[in-house]
């Protein structure tokens, strides 16, 4: 389904945009000028913020492309939203908005609009048992198939998937996607230093990407996050914050919150591969007890 945007204004009022627990069958794609008065909207991040009848808020990164009809741009911009069941669990009204950042400074919003999730028949958990003699396929979810963690103003945005996001002790079993916007008030955030600072009950622990771990895509920023001990190393709340930093320049997030679920493993498992530091420290000194031999 296409709809237009016409000064901020979304073109519709209480569409369905589908079942109580459906997920991905439903596409909708809305349409506005790609210009807003100078400032170019297809070059920001463009997100969906969703309020549900329990006042809560979701952000769902959109995708973004050109409108093209016979090869020719058409001066139009479109955001795509596959509704998922993140959208759809509660039954009755969503309100909804259309945010684009990445923009430097500048910050755009549609107006707010409200969509409804139309009531399922409630079943019991398992489904009856179904005879057949078609043969099903089992479809195993890709990797990059997983929702991202994204970061929309400084703000961490988890998808419900990644809530629980690993099991005390876990290592390299989850492999996480972070996005962030590329440039902010005019530094390229690529050019510096990124890392992630993690905290549990057991202390805090810095992830620094490698080159290898980060991606950029035109106005965003990708991120591999290979999950092990010692973030994973105590069950309970694992805080995160994303900071930036370079000669003359630090950015930082505010704090997001995952959970590390309990494991029946006794102790913590704490990698005893010594740090950088220790280990230039243990090379050095058996220099010196070789000159001290010699």
């Amino acid at each position: 389904m296409r709809i237009p945007i016409v000064n901020k204004s979304i073109q519709q009022r209480l569409h369905s945009i589908g079942v109580q627990g459906e997920n991905r069958v439903e596409e909708i794609i809305f349409v506005l000028p790609r210009m807003y008065r100078a400032i170019d909207l297809s070059e920001g991040l463009a997100y969906i913020y969703i309020s549900n009848t329990k006042k809560e808020v979701l952000a769902i990164k959109l995708d973004t492309e050109l409108e093209m009809i016979e090869g020719k741009e058409t001066g139009s911009i479109l955001l795509k939203w596959l509704v998922g069941s993140e959208c759809t669990q509660t039954k009755g009204m969503l309100n909804v908005q259309l945010v684009i950042n990445g923009l430097n400074d500048e910050l755009w919003k549609s107006e707010i609009s409200t969509f409804t999730v139309a009531q399922a028949i409630d079943y019991p958990t398992p489904l009856p048992i179904m005879y057949s003699n078609q043969r099903v396929t089992p479809i195993l979810e890709e990797p990059d198939n997983e929702p991202p963690i994204t970061i929309s103003n400084r703000k961490f945005f988890i998808p419900k998937e990644l809530q629980n996001i690993a099991v005390q002790n876990d290592e390299n079993s989850e492999a996480v996607k972070i996005i962030l916007p590329r440039y902010f008030d005019g530094h390229d955030l690529s050019k510096y230093t990124i890392a992630l600072k993690t905290v549990s009950q057991g202390g805090r622990s810095d992830v620094v990407f490698a080159t290898r771990e980060k991606e950029i895509e035109h106005n965003e920023i990708h991120l591999k996050w290979t999950l092990k001990p010692p973030e994973t190393s105590y069950a309970g709340t694992l805080q995160l914050q994303l900071f930036v930093t370079g000669q003359g320049f630090k950015w930082e997030t505010d704090v997001g919150e995952v959970t590390i679920l309990k494991s029946l493993d006794a102790e913590p498992v704490i990698p005893m591969t010594p740090s950088f530091v220790e280990e230039f420290l243990k090379n050095l000194q058996e220099y010196v007890n070789r000159a001290e031999e010699g």
